[in-house]
């Protein structure tokens, strides 16, 4: 009774009744079985206004449910955004922007010297991914991270945890 009492001085204000919520499957779900969150790591062809074009999620859509989310990096950090999910089906997904920060700070280890003698990171000109490189002792440069990395700090963890450098 008490509730029921308090539902209805809640909306004294506004002059109409407020019914509280109720515990039921479809009303009232922990967020990990309701919902999903999704990364996307896009080249720097895409832009901002490319997301909310819904035939950019064409292949990924038919995965999506509404009120999911997905972050998606740009991989030279130009924007990090938050996205829900308003609606999804075979080949679109209609999106909302929540939140978004452009450009995205530089990474401060990038500019440490912490890398072994002999190891360095380069950025490829045509892919513009980040090669791992590593200088043997007869001279040859070899790459550790094969086709390289989508950010300096991947290709920098690459090189540190490839088997080579363990003593």
């Amino acid at each position: 009774m008490a509730d029921a009492k308090a539902a209805k001085g809640n909306g004294a204000s506004t002059g109409r009744e407020i019914a509280p919520l109720k515990r039921t499957g479809a009303t009232w779900r922990l967020h990990e079985h309701a919902n999903n969150e999704y990364r996307a790591f896009v080249d720097k062809s895409v832009e901002l206004e490319d997301l909310k074009d819904q035939r950019f999620w064409s292949v990924v859509a038919q995965g999506l449910e509404p009120y999911d989310r997905i972050y998606v990096v740009r991989e030279d950090r130009a924007y990090w955004v938050e996205l829900l999910v308003l609606d999804a089906g075979p080949g679109f997904a209609q999106v909302l922007e929540l939140r978004r920060a452009a450009p995205l700070p530089e990474i401060a280890s990038k500019n440490l010297d912490d890398l072994p003698a002999g190891v360095f990171i380069e950025k490829d000109p045509r892919t513009q991914r980040f090669l791992a490189k590593r200088k043997n002792p007869a001279g040859d440069v070899v790459t550790l991270n094969g086709d390289g990395d989508l950010s300096y700090f991947a290709a920098k963890t690459s090189a540190l945890n490839h088997a080579s450098m363990r003593g």
